[in-house]
């Protein structure tokens, strides 16, 4: 899931390690996503960011859309705030709970796509259930998280201060309609899914190996550790420009006068 970068060998991924084994959902939510034949897209930002934080216009926004789409069930974790009772009366097919099971909904099959701030547990869930998302990061590693994802082809990216009616749509319409989006999801949890060393596997088999072997760190130790002060500001370096610089600067300051003068004294011996 990550772009290929240069690591030392004393690294290993272990991303996914903590994720949980889904489960079939409860009876309310079975009800909820049997209500549309097209399929559910689940709406979460975590635990993080609650209702009152959203931009309102943000929030219209995304309930005008929505509506358009009356054929699919959008299911939002949202708490609705003063004001909003009638805008969501109105769309039917939008349906607001106060937490929702993020891990067992993103394996249903009837879920087919997700709205998120892509926090790294969210993007590894929906990467491992196979399903594209919609990214709107907000802090920290979720610019990040959605950067790799739109580099993998399953992430459609939303900027959070530019969420109008066109730009909403258009994400919709790119993970519904963009069948790329689907088949990208599909390969990268199959890639996951199958890819030799599982996170839990290589956790496990790295700890033996460390403990069976004392000293490993010293064979991993990285070259720039043992650096002094000097080596690891670039001192020397810093120090020699500086005195290259300073001296270039005085010969240009010491030519000009000497230039100067001639110059003048020319001047003065075309007068006399």
């Amino acid at each position: 899931m990550e772009k290929p970068r240069p690591l030392h060998h004393r690294i290993q991924y272990i991303g996914g390690i903590n994720l949980k084994s889904p489960k079939p959902v409860d009876q309310k939510l079975d009800e909820l996503l049997s209500r549309s034949r097209n399929g559910t897209i689940i709406f979460s930002f975590g635990t993080q960011v609650p209702g009152k934080v959203y931009p309102r216009y943000a929030v219209k926004n995304f309930v005008k859309v929505f509506k358009k789409y009356s054929e699919y069930t959008f299911l939002w974790k949202y708490e609705i705030q003063p004001g909003e009772e009638k805008m969501f009366e109105e769309a039917k097919n939008v349906i607001l709970v106060d937490w929702l099971p993020q891990t067992d909904l993103l394996y249903d099959q009837r879920v087919i796509g997700f709205i998120s701030h892509v926090g790294l547990n969210s993007f590894n869930e929906a990467s491992y259930a196979g399903k594209p998302i919609i990214a709107i990061p907000l802090f920290a590693d979720q610019p990040h998280n959605a950067a790799n994802g739109v580099a993998r082809g399953t992430t459609y990216l939303l900027n959070k201060t530019k969420l109008s009616e066109e730009s909403i749509e258009k994400g919709l319409r790119a993970i519904l309609f963009d069948k790329s989006y689907q088949e990208k999801a599909i390969k990268l949890q199959k890639m996951l899914v199958e890819k030799p060393d599982q996170p839990k596997e290589r956790f496990v088999q790295w700890m033996e190996y460390a403990a069976a072997n004392p000293g490993l760190h010293r064979i991993f130790e990285l070259p720039g550790s043992r650096m002094g002060i000097i080596e690891y500001y670039c001192v020397d370096a810093i120090v020699l420009l500086i005195s290259v610089a300073a001296l270039g600067f005085y010969l240009i300051v010491k030519v000009t006068k000497i230039l100067s003068s001639k110059i003048m004294l020319m001047k003065k011996v075309k007068h006399e």
